[in-house]
């Protein structure tokens, strides 16, 4: 179930288009709300939803295919969840080759960051707010900024 749960937060990311922190009940209302598409009443489109949904998983499949960066460095939910959020929010991305390079050299950066060293902020803050509490907004919201600086380039 945990699988599912973890999906249902990457779907609420695309379908809503902001982030959120685990929230059981959240998720069951969301659920409740899409359970009949054609009773939906603000103008949601499910072609289009899977349209979208459909280009964001291309993308990360793109990314994928320059170095196996997903699979290498998007290996806990934490980590998956900040990639998919940024493509899922991002309004302009990157070619999947340059997206690929960025985030490669950013998560070995995070990899060695060790609390304490002078790290770039970014660096520090994603690594700091992927450990413990995770799935709190607060930590998502700060990976998902520190993760986009990465890879616009900033």
């Amino acid at each position: 179930m945990q699988d599912v749960q973890f999906i249902s937060e990457l779907l609420s990311v695309s379908l809503l288009k902001q982030l959120s922190g685990f929230d059981q009940d959240a998720l069951e209302a969301l659920y409740a709300k899409y359970d009949e598409p054609d009773q939906i009443e603000d103008g949601f489109d499910q072609d289009d939803f899977v349209d979208e949904f459909g280009r964001e998983l291309s993308y990360l499949g793109e990314i994928e295919a320059h170095g196996s960066v997903v699979s290498t460095y998007a290996t806990t939910f934490a980590h998956l969840y900040s990639l998919w959020s940024w493509i899922a929010l991002s309004s302009d991305l990157p070619s999947a080759e340059i997206a690929a390079e960025r985030y490669e050299a950013f998560m070995k950066q995070v990899g060695e960051y060790e609390p304490g060293s002078d790290s770039d902020p970014d660096v520090m803050t994603y690594a700091e707010n992927s450990r413990g509490a995770s799935t709190d907004l607060k930590q998502r919201t700060a990976r998902h900024a520190s993760l986009t600086n990465a890879l616009r380039g900033q």
